[in-house]
């Protein structure tokens, strides 16, 4: 099951915390609309990356439409998935920083959202 989460175009990247649960899929799907609520097309790429604070070097996660990303561009929709195998192997518990870029077909790069990533420990083996 995953969660949804809806973004303005025009706004600054909305605030907004995550949980990842340590080895269990993490899934959120992120909707880009208009003003008016429509939706917003032309998604073409996307990135999201973890770190331990915004100015640290080393990449905790990293996903691309390659990897863990998937884009519809034409309900400007992407959807966030972290396989449980990946998630098993994170440092718990941790707080950590993260954002979601996406790129528009005419070039400009919009920052959808951002916050806090908490990775909660599991216990079930």
């Amino acid at each position: 099951m995953s969660t949804e989460i809806v973004v303005t175009e025009g706004l600054l990247a909305r605030l907004y915390d995550i949980t990842i649960q340590q080895g269990a899929d993490f899934n959120l799907v992120v909707l880009y609309k208009d003003t008016d609520g429509g939706e917003v097309s032309g998604l073409t790429t996307a990135e999201m990356q973890v770190r331990l604070w915004a100015g640290d070097s080393t990449k905790i996660i990293d996903l691309d439409e390659t990897s863990g990303l998937t884009i519809n561009e034409a309900k400007g929709e992407i959807t966030i998935l972290i396989e449980a195998a990946d998630t098993a192997v994170l440092d718990a518990p941790a707080n950590l920083t993260y954002d979601l870029e996406a790129t528009l077909d005419e070039g400009e790069v919009v920052r959808l959202i951002e916050g806090q990533c908490l990775v909660t420990a599991g216990v079930s083996r």
